[in-house]
């Protein structure tokens, strides 16, 4: 029997090896189908000479001094913070979905996009109407943004523990609340901006990554990989939480405060990543589910199959976007909202499917 259960082990850790690698590889080939594509299509043979001019290991040649420059300062810190995107967006659904024990959760549940959306629209249009100037500091944006990402979520989690059993339940409904008090707040200075700043909150609340920069993929990346780190530790807990959280207390776990503990590792990554590139819908939905199919539920192998994921939907929608229309280019979140919404509707129906034969 220990022999069989044995075999059975090893025969499901190959399974998920081979997955992973896959998931590896298809970051890879999208990475370099990505960086290749485009107005100007870099060939994957100067490829090398790039890299190596770029490190020091050869002399640059005059034939790639355009693709160098295309590539290098353009197309690589876009691919960078798209890849860091779609991993925050794919890990923090995996969270969620965990946490409140819903298969439906998505970062922007909890209000944390829609605060994030407050803080840019707040900062663009009472610039111009308190200052009367438009020329915004370049971080005054994003850092409105992320402040208004966690302030939301701050007030989600703080009016969720003042109840006296503080719930999956109530935290859904209190974002819930919070998105409809952002949306409303939005609307209201929308209503006040004029024609410039509607164009750059257009921009903006659709999803772009065309202001991309080495900085923002740097920032992005670095608090992408702390908050993912400290998601991947509470695996373990997140597998107990889904279970109810009269089963986590018997394993002698705080369901309360692993989801305090994740909500905000949640809303420290999804805050910078909405900061830097807008509101991007349905990959924090789509990447765990599908995750969730190739790898089963535990959430050791959900969360980083999910950045994997994440990223490769966010790198495919991103060169969608600049490569469908060219020389315009499409807002992002609207091309994963094509994505994401036949994929929404499937869910519910199989969701539904399995609640009748239930």
């Amino acid at each position: 029997m220990k022999r069989l259960c044995g075999a059975a082990r090893a025969a499901a850790e190959r399974g998920e090896a081979r997955a992973f690698a896959l998931l590896v590889g298809i970051v890879l080939l999208v990475f370099a189908w990505n960086a290749a594509s485009g107005a100007l299509a870099v060939p994957l043979s100067a490829f090398p000479r790039i890299f190596g001019a770029a490190l020091g290991l050869c002399a640059p040649q005059e034939g790639d001094r355009l693709f160098a420059m295309v590539l290098l300062e353009v197309r690589l810190p876009r691919l960078c913070l798209a890849g860091a995107v779609g991993a925050i967006l794919g890990f923090s659904g995996a969270a969620m979905q965990g946490v409140l024990r819903n298969p439906l959760a998505e970062p922007g549940l909890l209000g944390t996009s829609s605060g994030a959306a407050l803080g840019a629209v707040a900062a663009i249009v009472l610039e111009g109407v308190l200052t009367r100037r438009h020329d915004f500091a370049p971080f005054m944006v994003p850092l409105a943004a992320f402040g208004g990402a966690m302030a939301s979520t701050v007030v989600v989690v703080a009016v969720a523990r003042a109840m006296a059993l503080p719930s999956a339940t109530t935290l859904l409904l209190t974002g819930i609340a919070i998105n409809a008090l952002a949306g409303s707040a939005i609307g209201l200075l929308i209503s006040l901006a004029n024609d410039e700043q509607l164009r750059s909150l257009t921009f903006w609340m659709m999803g772009s990554l065309a202001s991309a920069n080495w900085v923002h993929a740097g920032v992005v990346s670095a608090v992408g990989a702390v908050s993912g780190a400290f998601v991947f530790h509470q695996a373990l807990a997140l597998d107990a939480t889904t279970l109810g959280d009269d089963v986590a207390g018997h394993l002698g776990l705080d369901a309360v405060a692993v989801r305090g503990r994740v909500l905000g590792a949640v809303a420290l990554a999804v805050g910078a990543a909405v900061a830097f590139v807008g509101m991007i819908g349905f990959v924090g939905l789509v990447a765990p589910h599908l995750v969730r199919l190739m790898l089963g539920a535990r959430h050791r192998l959900v969360i980083p199959g999910a950045m994997l994921l994440g990223a490769v939907l966010v790198m495919l929608a991103d060169m969608a976007a600049r490569t469908v229309a060219i020389p315009a280019e499409l807002p992002l979140g609207v091309l994963t909202g094509i994505l994401g919404g036949p994929f929404l509707l499937w869910l519910l129906l199989r969701v539904g499917r399995q609640g009748g034969a239930a």
